[in-house]
């Protein structure tokens, strides 16, 4: 069951990806954007730099992921239970939530976040 929610998810952020444009950078192989809030601080800080890998293939285990959850753009951990996507931020000042199966409709995967880096500005 969460299989087909991750193929429907990745599905769509492969026909949509020149639509992400206005958060992320896409090269054709490549994507990096930013960290746009504090939800995973203590793992990944606001405004840090990020690597996403796209390929399928890092679709397949719980990880951290960039994504658009009902047009809104998220960078979080996901981990794919038997019914559910849990979507947990690292902030204990954030509440865990989960995606139903047959509720993934707004749900576009832009990939796994490989890296972070954070840039000191002087």
């Amino acid at each position: 069951m969460v299989r087909n929610i991750m193929q429907t998810a990745v599905k769509k952020a492969m026909c949509v990806r020149a639509d992400v444009a206005e958060h992320i950078k896409f090269d054709g192989k490549q994507v990096t954007c930013r960290m746009p809030d504090d939800t995973m601080s203590g793992e990944i800080e606001a405004g840090e730099h990020l690597a996403i890998d796209t390929t399928i293939s890092s679709y397949i285990e719980d990880g951290i992921f960039a994504f658009y959850w009902d047009g809104i753009f998220m960078v979080k951990r996901l981990q794919f239970t038997a019914k559910a996507i849990r979507v947990i931020p690292s902030s204990k000042f954030y509440q865990v939530w989960e995606i139903e199966e047959g509720k993934e409709q707004p749900l576009l995967i832009i990939g796994r976040v490989i890296a972070s880096q954070s840039i000191r500005r002087h």
